[in-house]
């Protein structure tokens, strides 16, 4: 049976739809500033903007939340303000909600945290996820108004849904000869999140509310994520099973660094024309760090250490993902001899797409999977290439240095730790096509 695409929260509002024509006309109006704001250097470990507790972007949550409150005992007043940061007292009601979802009851003995009492409306659920270990530690302080980082709430949550056979072979992720591929912290949790579409993804002119996996998480985001789960049908729960049995092919040097370069990349949002970790500066706004689809291939192969040093990717030069497909016929391939590195474009008329089309732009990592960043999953995320978009999928690309038997010369000295400013775009380019909308 054919996968389909497969769309969540995200798609509750689903990311702006501009032609790269337009996006190109935006980039040249706004070039000059965003050249100049380019070069402000911002900490790796800042992912993400300041909070904005009453911006109107986080609107989208309230039909989430009401549903929670409705049908899953979830207080009403939080149905106001949702920007405020989430509290850890938040993420257990809505993990024992979760919980009570799958028909899961309590442990017989409950160790109640001491700084919770026993009157408190959330004593059972808090302490029902610190005794198994969820979120705290039997005994332990509990910390009930503490913040909660998205990774935390996903590892929870992915560990109540009991894909541990599955989080285990992604986080051990390896090729046919058993070399393990560097994966950042959480990578198993990150992916089946954005696969089982339990992340948001923000339309572009609030990308600033964006946030990184590490960053404190605003409730209409866990908000959005417990509904999500509350209310996940099985066989779309089932639908993950396949990253059990996932391995890579073995790879060349160039290969293995242009694919590591995109898995740290993983969990991090969608984000319009973003090439960067970090906050960065785009059209004149300061927004959280992330990529657009294009925006994650310019970082594995143009921006991310050993990959600058050795300017793996020094023969793409175009920054949207039509502008890549199209500047280097001699380096075009057909789908069926698709391999690691290989760039795989996607259009409304699949392999007859037409210049000036071409929306969407991945990297493969071979044997039918690849990582990249796209709406539709919230971010930077691996999926299988079959089901994804099949109706769209157009042709593939291989980069000369992705090429068997290519020799690189390194160029410059390998950076410590990944660039720390926010690249300009060339003048007349833009971020990638917007994120592809659902398969039929």
């Amino acid at each position: 049976m054919q996968r389909r695409h497969r769309a969540g929260p995200s798609a509750v509002k689903a990311h702006t739809q501009v032609s790269d024509r337009h996006r190109v006309r935006r980039i040249r109006a706004t070039f000059v500033g965003l050249a100049a704001a380019a070069a402000i250097a911002t900490p790796a470990v800042a992912q993400s903007l300041a909070p904005a507790p009453n911006n109107p972007g986080y609107r989208w949550a309230a039909g989430p939340i009401k549903n929670l409150v409705a049908h899953f005992g979830w207080p009403a007043r939080d149905t106001a303000n949702l920007g405020r940061r989430a509290t850890r007292r938040e993420l257990a009601r809505g993990l024992a909600e979760l919980m009570n979802a799958r028909g899961q009851t309590p442990p017989a003995s409950l160790v109640r945290p001491p700084d919770i009492s026993a009157n408190d409306p959330d004593a059972t659920a808090i302490s029902w996820v610190s005794t198994t270990r969820l979120l705290g530690s039997p005994g332990a302080g509990f910390n009930p108004a503490g913040p909660v980082s998205t990774r935390t709430a996903e590892v929870a949550i992915v560990r109540v849904f009991g894909l541990g056979a599955e989080v285990h072979a992604l986080d051990t992720l390896h090729t046919a000869n058993g070399t393990r591929l560097v994966v950042p912290p959480a990578f198993g949790q990150e992916v089946l999140t954005a696969e089982l579409g339990l992340r948001y993804n923000y339309p572009s002119r609030y990308d600033n509310l964006e946030s990184g996996p590490a960053a404190p998480m605003p409730l209409a985001n866990l908000a959005g994520m417990v509904n999500a789960a509350v209310t996940m049908p099985s066989w779309r729960l089932g639908s993950v099973n396949e990253f059990t049995t996932i391995v890579l092919p073995i790879m060349t040097a160039n290969q293995m660094t242009v694919v590591e370069s995109a898995l740290a990349a993983v969990g991090m949002p969608y984000v319009w024309g973003g090439t960067s970790p970090n906050p960065q500066t785009l059209f004149g706004a300061r927004v959280a760090g992330g990529f657009d689809c294009s925006g994650l291939v310019w970082w594995a192969y143009k921006l991310s250490g050993v990959s600058a040093a050795k300017g793996l990717g020094r023969d793409i030069r175009g920054r949207t993902a039509d502008a890549m497909a199209w500047e280097n016929a001699a380096e075009k391939v057909p789908l069926s001899r698709v391999k690691v590195g290989d760039l795989v474009f996607f259009g409304p008329a699949g392999r007859h797409s037409r210049r000036g089309s071409i929306s969407h732009v991945a990297i493969s990592l071979g044997n039918g999977w690849i990582v990249q960043s796209t709406g539709s999953r919230g971010g930077v995320t691996v999926t299988h290439l079959a089901g994804y978009w099949d109706s769209a999928v157009a042709w593939a690309r291989r980069p000369a240095t992705m090429r068997v038997g290519t020799t690189v010369a390194v160029v410059t000295t390998t950076p410590a730790s990944p660039p720390k400013s926010t690249p300009s775009l060339v003048p007349g380019q833009s971020g990638s096509g917007a994120a592809p909308p659902p398969a039929p």
